[in-house]
Order: structure tokens, then C-alpha cells, then sequence
């Protein structure tokens, strides 16, 4: 890999800078790691399909911070034993809370998904499948070694349109604890000015900011139709004293459900 990273450099691009090569090989040597770690130490003309298969879904249970923090100086399996131990570790802790009352049973499944170990993107599992491949390619190509002459062209990366979805997805919604703890916090109960809400005090700054995030929990519009509206679009509408009691009463309960048991 260090004598593909110097031969690229000089053939395409002889001005690159020392550090830009550095780091390139970096790269290589941390895919190269990966590799033998996950799927196992192979020659290069040995490497099947299945192995790059099997490479693509191990690199998804890979601790984003490998090689950094706690995960320094471990190999990808160290890091992904690791990383699954603290998952399960962090999760006994939540049925624990759980079981014992002391959370709400509606966040379960949200607590849950918190307290798994962060994994890598499907970016960055692009970036390692690249790097192999394209050692493979140059391998049988310029090195004129026996690959598999389909393997450098086997479609195994996610596409942009994949990379998206998965970003979407990972937009949840809050949890009613989130929305609790969001609407306690000084914009809604009393800041010290404009410029410091997030700060406790004695102010109620009634702008955009205020009303937004609550017309947003309360109707369900988006961000864009909620920063559109005029005040000529906000109807006034005549309660009874009956009713006005009964729209607290469900306000409350939405935002402090817990409260009223």
C-alpha cells in the first residue's frame, strides 16, 4: 500500500504535499488494519466476493472513534467487542431505570436507541471499501497480479441516495422527556432578557423563538410553514370558560404528562 500511495503520488500528482501523502497512507494502512482484523489476513489473490460482502457489514459494527479515546491502539475487532460491550452495559442501565419507575415507559425504545455505541457511516464504510478496491484494481492492473478480475468492480458502495435515506432516518422525533425538558427551560417559564434565554429570569420574550417551537408541538407544521405566518393568519378563535379550562387541562397533559399522575 506505501508503494502505491509513492507511485500515485509521483505519476499523478508529483506537487502533492508531504502531509497529503502522509495522510493518504494513513488511510490505506487503516483500511488495511480493518481488513485483516474483521475478515482475516489474506494475500491479496486469495480475496473472494464474500469477503468484501462480509467486510462491508462488519465495517458497520465499528466504533466511529476507533483508533481514537478508549479505542486507541485496538484492532477493529478489540474496538467492535468493545464497543458492543458497552452498548449492552449502557442498555441494562435503562431497563434498570426502566423496571424500576424511574422511566417513562413511552421513552423506552428512544432511551434505548441512545445508549448504543455510535457506528460507523455508511460514508466512511465507502471510504474503507474504496481504499481496498482500489488497491485490488491497481494490484491486477499495474502490478499485474493474479485478482479477481471482477472483484475492483463489484458494486458494494452505497450510493448518495442510500447516504441520504440513512441520514433521514436518523431524524427522530423527540421524546415526550425531550419535549418536558425542552418547554421547562427558561424561553417558556421566565429568562433574563433577549440576548439570554437561556438564562433564568423574570422575562417573557414573546417572539418567533417562543411561539414557533410551540406551534410546531402543538399543530405539527413544519419549520418553514411555522416561519411563514402572518399574524393576519392567526384566527382568534371565542372559548367558554368551559372550554379554555379544557384546552389547559390537555396542554398540560401533553407537555407534563408525568405531573398529573
Amino acid at each position: 500500500m506505501g508503494e502505491r500511495v509513492c507511485r500515485r503520488q509521483r505519476d499523478t500528482n508529483p506537487v502533492k504535499t508531504a502531509s497529503l501523502c502522509k495522510e493518504e497512507e494513513r488511510n490505506y494502512r487503516v483500511a488495511a488494519e480493518l481488513f485483516t482484523s474483521l475478515i482475516g489476513d489474506r494475500r491479496a489473490v486469495d480475496v473472494t466476493e464474500d469477503d468484501l460482502l462480509r467486510f462491508r457489514g462488519e465495517l458497520h459494527r465499528v466504533p466511529t472513534l476507533f483508533g481514537r479515546g478508549t479505542y486507541r491502539n485496538m484492532t477493529g475487532a478489540e474496538a467492535v467487542a468493545r464497543a458492543d460491550a458497552v452498548t449492552a452495559s449502557q442498555q441494562a442501565a435503562v431497563m434498570a431505570r426502566a423496571e424500576d419507575g424511574h422511566l417513562d415507559r413511552d421513552n423506552l425504545a428512544h432511551e434505548l436507541r441512545d445508549a448504543e455505541v455510535p457506528r460507523l457511516s455508511m460514508k466512511t464504510v465507502n471510504k474503507h471499501l474504496d481504499t481496498i478496491k482500489g488497491l485490488l484494481r491497481w494490484l491486477r492492473t499495474t502490478m499485474k497480479v493474479a485478482i479477481d478480475r471482477d472483484l475492483p468492480d463489484l458494486r458494494i458502495r452505497y450510493d448518495q441516495k442510500d447516504i441520504g435515506r440513512a441520514a433521514n432516518a436518523d431524524r427522530e422525533a423527540f421524546s415526550s422527556a425531550e419535549i418536558r425538558k425542552l418547554f421547562a427551560s427558561p424561553c417558556w417559564t421566565g429568562c433574563a432578557g433577549v440576548d439570554h434565554r437561556h438564562r433564568p429570569g423574570f422575562k417573557m420574550v414573546k417572539d418567533a423563538k417562543f411561539w414557533i417551537p410551540l406551534l410546531a408541538a402543538l399543530e405539527g407544521v413544519r419549520l418553514g410553514e411555522a416561519a411563514q405566518l402572518l399574524t393576519t393568519d392567526i384566527q382568534l378563535r371565542c372559548f367558554d370558560q368551559d372550554d379554555a379550562v379544557g384546552a389547559a387541562i390537555r396542554l398540560r397533559r401533553h407537555l407534563f404528562p408525568l405531573a398529573n399522575e
